[in-house]
C-alpha cells in the first residue's frame, strides 16, 4: 500500500505541472485529426495536431507526457509506469483518492466523479475540477503496469464540447500490448 502513496503523489504533483500550463496557446486548426500511436506504448489516440512529447521521473516511477496545446485549451494524454500491474482493490482506491487531492492543490472544487469501466476491462474514474482559470476534466485508466491520464483543460463550455469529446472517445487501449 505504502508504494501506492508515491503514485499519488506523483499524480498530484503532475496535475498541478498540468493546471499551470495554459500560457503560449498555439493554434490547430484541423479537419481531421491524425491518430497518435506511439511504437510499443500500448495506446493510440487522435489530436487535432502534433503533441509534444515529454518524460519525467515521478516518484521512481517514469511518466510519459504527449501535450497539445491550441488557443481553446489543452489534449493531453499521460502514462505513469506503475511498480506493476495493481490488484483491483488497490487500482480501485488509488483513483478514488486523486480527484480530492488534485481539486485541493489545484485550489478548486469537484463538480463531477464518477468511477466506471473502460471497454468493460480496466478500473477507470472521470472527474471534473472548476478553478478560477478554468475546467480540467480527466479519465484515469488502469491498464496492466500503467495509470492513464486523459485530460482537456480550458472553459467549462470547451472541455464538455465536441472537441474534447473526440479526443476522449478516440482513446483505445492496444490489446496486443497486453
Amino acid at each position: 500500500m505504502a508504494h501506492w502513496l508515491g503514485v499519488k503523489l506523483g499524480l498530484i504533483a503532475c496535475w498541478l505541472g498540468v493546471m499551470g500550463g495554459l500560457v503560449e496557446p498555439t493554434v490547430v486548426v484541423a479537419e481531421s485529426w491524425p491518430i497518435l500511436q506511439p511504437q510499443d506504448e500500448g495506446f493510440a489516440i487522435a489530436m487535432p495536431g502534433q503533441p509534444k512529447k515529454s518524460t519525467r521521473t515521478v516518484q521512481l516511477r517514469q511518466e510519459t507526457t504527449y501535450r497539445l496545446q491550441t488557443a481553446a485549451g489543452v489534449f493531453q494524454l499521460s502514462y505513469l509506469r506503475l511498480d506493476g500491474p495493481p490488484d483491483e482493490d488497490a487500482a480501485v482506491m488509488l483513483l478514488k483518492e486523486i480527484p480530492p487531492q488534485v481539486a485541493q492543490n489545484a485550489s478548486g472544487k469537484i463538480v463531477a466523479n464518477q468511477a466506471f469501466r473502460f471497454d468493460d476491462d480496466y478500473p477507470a474514474r472521470e472527474f471534473e475540477i472548476e478553478t478560477r482559470d478554468g475546467n480540467l476534466r480527466t479519465r484515469l485508466i488502469v491498464v496492466d503496469d500503467r495509470l492513464f491520464q486523459i485530460t482537456v483543460i480550458g472553459t467549462k463550455e470547451w472541455v464538455h464540447g465536441p472537441q474534447a469529446r473526440k479526443f476522449w472517445k478516440s482513446f483505445r487501449v492496444l490489446r496486443e500490448s497486453r
